[in-house]
Order: C-alpha cells, then sequence, then structure tokens
C-alpha cells in the first residue's frame, strides 16, 4: 500500500524488484520495503523520495507479486530465501555500521521479518500485519486481504515459518536480535489486533498513535515526525545498541517523550481491542509510546 511516496523515483522506471544506492562502506544502510499496491495501481519503491536527503545508504524492494515478499522480488528470486540473500549481499557489499530497516502494511511485516533473520539494529514498522496464518485470520476476524492470502495459501509457496510473526520473532538466529518498533492506530481495529498480536515478543515495542487510521505514516509524514524518527536510527539513539554493544540492552525504551503523560486518557500500557489494559508496561513488548497532538490524547489509546 503506497501511502507516502507515491511518485515514482528513477528507480520505478526499471523492471526490477530492488534498488541499491551505495556510499562509503560504513555508512548505514536503510532497507525499505514497499507495500502492496492497490489493484491497477504501480508497484511503487517507498520512502525513496522521502529519505533522499538522509545520509544513508539505501536498499529499496517492491513485492510485484503481492504476496508479503513470500514469492520473493524480481531480479533476485522467487522466494522469501532468496530475498534474505539478496539483503546479506547488499549488507557484505555496503559494510554498514547500522542496518535500519522499515515498511508500510504489507512491508511493514517484510521489515520485521527481515530484520528478525538478517540481524538489522532497527525496525520500524507502520500498520503491520503480523500473522497471515489463516487460522488465525479467521480467529481475529481479519477481513482485508482475503483474495491475495487465499492465492499466496493455494500458490503451495507460502514459507510457513513465517505465518505468524509472533513465533518468528522468538525463533533463534545467528545475528543480533533488532529493536522492533510497530507504530499503529487503535481506531484501525484489525491493526491493533496485528500489533497486540506481538506484545509479548520482547524485541518488538509498541507505539499508539491514535491518528492517520491504516494511513498512520502519512500522519507522521505530514506533521513531521517520520524524518527525524528515520534520521535518528539510522544516526544510531545512543538509548540503542549499537553493532558492537549488547544486542538485548534498552530495546524496549520508547523512543519519543511527548505522550500526554494520560492526562488525555493514555494508558502507558497495550491491550487488545475488547480486552483489559492490566499488562505492566515493564513487561516485554508491552511499553507503548504516544505521539499525540500538542494539546490532547485520544482516549482510545
Amino acid at each position: 500500500m503506497t501511502t507516502h511516496d507515491a511518485r515514482p523515483a528513477a528507480a520505478d522506471d526499471t523492471d526490477l524488484g530492488f534498488h541499491v544506492e551505495r556510499s562509503r562502506p560504513g555508512d548505514p544502510l536503510l532497507v525499505a520495503f514497499g507495500g502492496m499496491a492497490g489493484a491497477g495501481n504501480p508497484t511503487l519503491f517507498e520512502f525513496g523520495r522521502l529519505t533522499r536527503d538522509v545520509p544513508s545508504q539505501r536498499c529499496l524492494l517492491r513485492d510485484h507479486q503481492r504476496a508479503w515478499y513470500h514469492h520473493g522480488v524480481r531480479g533476485a528470486g522467487d522466494d522469501l530465501a532468496s530475498v534474505e540473500r539478496l539483503l546479506r549481499r547488499v549488507v557484505d557489499e555496503t559494510q554498514p555500521e547500522r542496518i535500519v530497516m522499515v515498511g508500510v502494511s504489507t512491508g511493514g511485516y517484510a521489515a520485521m521479518l527481515f530484520g528478525h533473520r538478517v540481524g538489522a539494529d532497527v525496525v520500524h514498522a507502520f500498520s503491520p500485519q503480523t500473522f497471515l496464518d489463516p487460522v488465525l485470520r479467521r480467529r481475529h476476524r481479519e477481513p482485508r486481504w482475503s483474495a491475495e492470502t487465499a492465492a499466496l495459501m493455494a500458490s503451495g509457496r507460502a514459507d510457513t515459518t513465517a505465518l505468524d510473526l509472533a513465533v518468528a520473532l522468538r525463533t533463534p538466529t545467528a545475528d543480533r536480535v533488532p529493536a522492533i518498533h510497530l507504530w499503529y492506530c487503535p481506531s484501525e481495529q484489525p491493526d491493533a489486533v496485528h500489533a497486540t498480536h506481538v506484545i509479548e515478543v520482547p524485541a518488538v515495542t509498541l507505539h499508539c498513535v491514535p491518528h492517520g487510521d491504516h494511513l498512520l505514516v502519512k500522519w507522521l509524514r505530514d506533521e513531521g515526525h517520520l524524518i527525524p524518527i528515520l534520521a535518528s536510527a539510522l544516526a544510531g539513539d545512543p538509548r540503542r545498541p549499537s553493532r558492537t554493544r549488547s544486542r538485548h540492552a534498552c530495546v524496549r525504551r520508547p523512543i519519543s517523550s511527548t505522550c500526554c503523560g494520560g492526562a488525555g486518557g493514555c494508558s502507558s500500557t497495550a491491550a487488545a481491542p475488547g480486552r483489559r489494559a492490566d499488562r505492566s508496561a515493564g513487561r516485554p513488548g508491552a511499553a507503548v509510546t504516544h505521539l499525540p497532538p500538542p494539546a490532547t490524547c485520544d482516549p482510545r489509546c
């Protein structure tokens, strides 16, 4: 779903599913996964123009097959494993000091999955899906992308180890564990369900923003929050572990202190729709950052 950077970048003129921009070895690497384009719309790279003035090397990916990258990207292969190999090759060639992965909606799902598999330092996923498994979709009454998920399952090419991120993100890897920031709007109920589905994953921090619905990232961009979020991740927040420090330190600390402090009805915890917000913010994955306008905070958050 292209929501924030819809104008084609020069790389969109090619037919490939990936585009790499290198600079000096060691410069941070931004990996941006495009979301699922609407029916009849071109499949574009996302975050390209938006981040062109943010100092970094960049790897942009897009999913022509509309399959959450389970069918690969053009020019690299036809499955998730081929995308992982591509990313590892890019990392080897660019030798970045930091790796930041980002994506919106279906691209957010990919950013979380590959950030874990490849060992990114930071992941920012905006309104992502956290499960594709048909049983979970029925259980949570997920109404969106029914045709696409049915086609993925019927293809026989879905990677069954990646259909539930609550499980996949707990799978041990040989790489570092990224700090995963999941941003969602509570008024978009399916997004809230996907967010709270991974609330117990230790590396995940939920950021509840009561604006924008599924197009939350557009609100963050328009309000001037998005570029600082990405620039801070690439520059290396001193509260975050570097690539040579402990990979578990401080991964749940909020990146923003702009919460209304509960004055507008905010809770410091997250809860699935219909459930009490009774989880401790100190428990793994339960910390929530609120990013309201200056005056008030929506009590739904």
